[in-house]
């Protein structure tokens, strides 16, 4: 019993020692609350007039899984691996081996991108074929596929930043958990903006994932789509997009110089 409580203590001081994380782990707690809250009320309450423009909740759920899926993979994976083979020693033996730091940083994208495309067709056989979901995905035009671009580009470098956190403060991703809870909450993944107080809507705004749905709904739902119906939120992502992907990597560099200065790099 006094090894149990001697473990359970070593590991509490632990997680407490990541002040940030030990936090937003608990905050976390009561975004998820909320965001069953705001679900049960568009369900139980009838509120279909917040899905009237959609096919069906069915059709508007499924790209916000698919949205999810892509958000977490490329956010919390890489950041997984960069901190294993610190861990393991895999990092020091490819720095040793010629590899550039970028170069084996990039390489942990590669998985997680096959990974996550296998998993999005999966998602989207059962929505036509088991769950009769009428989605135009053979007339998705270009607009969509530049969307996806985007948003993937957005949420590679959310990666970096959350790279850049495991290489400079050793901490876990806590930074990649703060984007998934923030998009779950406030992206229009489960129900649409709309059910969101007022007061908190504008936040929607400056996530991608909020963007990304907007085109990739509007366009699987028509036959043809025009352009100005949604180039608000075409161009809105473009320039998240680049911003968030220009500071990720600048902040990737930073912290790569940051841990070579102290010798650090190589360890977790």
């Amino acid at each position: 019993m006094k090894f149990l409580f001697g473990t359970f203590l070593k590991d509490f001081k632990i997680a407490i020692s990541y002040k940030a994380q030990f936090a937003f782990s608990i905050i976390s707690i009561f975004i998820t609350i909320f965001t069953f809250f705001l679900l049960s009320k568009l369900i139980d309450s009838g509120n279909s007039i917040y899905l009237k423009e959609y096919n069906s909740y069915m059709f508007f759920l499924i790209f916000g899984v698919i949205s999810a899926e892509i958000s977490m993979i490329l956010i919390t994976n890489p950041s997984r691996n960069v901190k294993e083979m610190q861990l393991t020693g895999v990092f020091e033996e490819l720095i040793a081996s010629g590899r550039s730091i970028y170069e084996i940083i990039l390489s942990t994208f590669m998985y997680p991108i096959a990974w996550l495309t296998f998993r999005v067709l999966i998602y989207i056989f059962a929505a036509i074929f088991i769950f009769n979901i009428s989605v135009n995905l053979d007339k998705l035009s270009y607009i969509s596929l530049f969307a996806l671009l985007f948003f993937v580009t957005s949420m590679i470098g959310i990666g970096f930043i959350s790279i850049s956190s495991i290489i400079t403060i050793k901490s876990g991703n806590y930074i990649g958990a703060m984007y998934l809870s923030l998009s779950s909450l406030l992206g229009g993944v489960a129900y649409p903006i709309s059910v969101l107080p007022s007061e908190i809507r504008f936040i929607s705004e400056l996530i991608p994932t909020t963007h990304f749905l907007k085109i990739f709904r509007k366009d699987a739902m028509e036959s043809s789509l025009v352009f100005s119906e949604i180039s608000y939120h075409f161009i809105y992502l473009f320039f998240l997009s680049l911003i968030i992907i220009s500071f990720g990597f600048y902040l990737l560099r930073i912290s790569i110089k940051i841990a070579k200065k102290h010798g650090s790099l190589l360890f977790y």
